[in-house]
C-alpha cells in the first residue's frame, strides 16, 4: 500500500464495499438465526415428548413395583398357610384334651363328692365316741 491519502471517490467505493459485505453477512446471520429458530423448536419438541415418555415410564415402573410387592404378599400369605392349619390342628387337639381332662376331673370330682358324702352320713349315724 502507498502513503498517499485516498480520495473521496475511493472512500465512497471501500464504504459501499465494506456496506455490501456487512449487509451479507447479516444476511447470513438472519439465516441462520432462522434456522436454529427451527432447530430450537425441534428441541423444544423433542423435550417435551421426552417428558411424556419419562412419566409413561415412570408409571411402568410403578406399576411392575406394585404388581411384585402384591405377589410378594400373596407368597407370604401362602407360606403361612401350612404353619396356621398345623396350628390350627395342635390347637384342637389341646382343646380336646382340656376338655377330656376337664370331664375326667369331674368325674373324680364325683366319686370323691360320693365317698365324702359316705362319710358324712356314717359319722352323722355314729359320731365318734369322745
Amino acid at each position: 500500500m502507498n502513503d498517499l491519502p485516498i480520495t473521496r471517490a475511493e472512500m465512497v467505493e471501500l464504504l459501499a464495499a465494506y456496506s455490501a459485505d456487512v449487509k451479507s453477512q447479516l444476511a447470513e446471520m438472519k439465516t441462520h438465526m432462522a434456522n436454529m429458530k427451527a432447530e430450537m423448536a425441534d428441541v423444544r419438541a423433542q423435550v417435551a415428548f421426552l417428558r411424556v415418555e419419562m412419566a409413561n415410564q415412570k408409571q411402568d415402573i410403578i406399576d411392575v413395583v406394585q404388581e411384585r410387592i402384591r405377589d410378594a404378599q400373596t407368597e407370604i400369605l401362602k407360606a403361612f398357610l401350612p404353619f396356621q392349619q398345623s396350628t390350627n390342628i395342635r390347637m384342637r387337639k389341646m382343646e380336646a384334651d382340656q376338655s377330656n381332662s376337664n370331664a375326667g376331673l369331674g368325674d373324680r370330682m364325683t366319686i370323691m363328692e360320693g365317698r365324702l358324702f359316705e362319710i358324712e352320713k356314717k359319722l352323722l349315724n355314729y359320731p365318734p365316741a369322745t
